[in-house]
């Protein structure tokens, strides 16, 4: 497993209302889920499972993945796109996400998708990392709630967003460990 000194903080993420929320998404490929989960929203409320239609967004599928939370706070995958399962080199269906992940990156995870449940908020994690050669890498994560009964939030909607020219298929988290400096955003909106 690889050794990671500079992980991710464990401070509380900056609480922001939805248009800030939206705001920081700017325009890639995270907006456009945000948005395509944004009008699913009947009358303000979290989506259910069974609005989320895949056929509906296949431009986007390959950054996307779907999770049902665990109770230790875990997330088994449900669903992931094709770029997502490169990222892993692995089939992740039916697995522990947070469970693949080294440390602290599972700890990040665990903890993000907690607070998605328990709060029924979004999440939003960006990170600016600064290479070696002084390029940037951006990588973007998402995770949103949906509810079948509108109160108690089943699934998990995620999707992350990455420069892939600069990271190849290398996991995110060596490329992680090379850089030289960072920064890093956190962000959660309640909704419903």
């Amino acid at each position: 497993m690889t050794r990671i000194p500079h992980g991710p903080a464990e401070r509380e993420p900056e609480t922001v209302s939805p248009e800030a929320f939206r705001a920081r998404l700017g325009e890639g490929r995270i907006a456009q889920i945000f948005d395509y989960w944004d009008g699913k929203r009947a009358g303000g409320g979290l989506p259910a499972r069974d609005a989320i239609d895949p056929a509906e967004i296949p431009r986007l599928l390959p950054w996307v993945y779907l999770l049902e939370p665990l109770g230790d706070g875990g997330a088994r995958v449900r669903l992931a796109g094709t770029r997502i399962r490169e990222l892993f080199d692995c089939e992740l269906t039916g697995q522990d996400l947070v469970a693949q992940l080294p440390r602290p990156f599972a700890d990040n995870a665990r903890r993000s998708y907690r607070l998605v449940v328990e709060r029924h908020c979004g999440w939003l994690t960006l990170v600016d990392s600064r290479l070696r050669d002084g390029k940037i890498l951006p990588y973007r994560r998402l995770a949103l709630p949906l509810s079948r009964d509108g109160r108690e939030v089943d699934r998990i909607l995620g999707a992350v967003d990455w420069d892939e020219w600069q990271i190849g298929s290398r996991p995110f988290w060596e490329v992680w460990d090379e850089a030289v400096g960072r920064e890093r955003q956190e962000a959660v909106c309640r909704f419903g």
